[in-house]
């Protein structure tokens, strides 16, 4: 089950060709919303609560627990010791894929690789990672 970044969900919200192609090549799998993404495309929603109906519906929201803290915790440290400032949400995110031992769908590739994550840019086409 791949892990979706914001940037997955707004452009197929958008119809962005890009998107909705890699949601054909996934045919139906299950996807993965980790719960900071999710709170990056309610953000200016009109109507939050309807758009969160609608992903619920859509994707698997995704809320850490114990594990996603320390793996976080983790991440964040092995960053700063490399001199990065790695970003709380791509940390979030990359926490879900790598505890889930999957990717993450997204076009921000090189943000999520820094943190040692297996990555499909959907932009740039291909296919998932195996």
């Amino acid at each position: 089950m791949p892990v979706l970044d914001a940037s997955f969900v707004i452009d197929l919200e958008r119809g962005g060709a890009a998107a909705l192609g890699a949601l054909k090549t996934l045919k139906g799998e299950s996807l993965e919303l980790p719960w900071h993404a999710a709170v990056e495309v309610l953000v200016g929603r009109e109507d939050p609560v309807a758009t969160l109906a609608a992903l619920r519906s859509s994707y698997e929201i995704g809320f850490p627990d114990e594990a996603h803290l320390l793996e976080g915790a983790r991440l964040r440290k092995a960053a700063l010791e490399q001199g990065r400032r790695a970003h709380w949400g791509d940390i979030y995110i990359a926490t879900t894929a790598l505890l889930s031992g999957t990717y993450v769908l997204t076009a921000n590739a090189k943000d999520f690789e820094a943190l040692g994550c297996r990555v499909w840019d959907y932009r740039k086409g291909g296919k998932p990672p195996a």
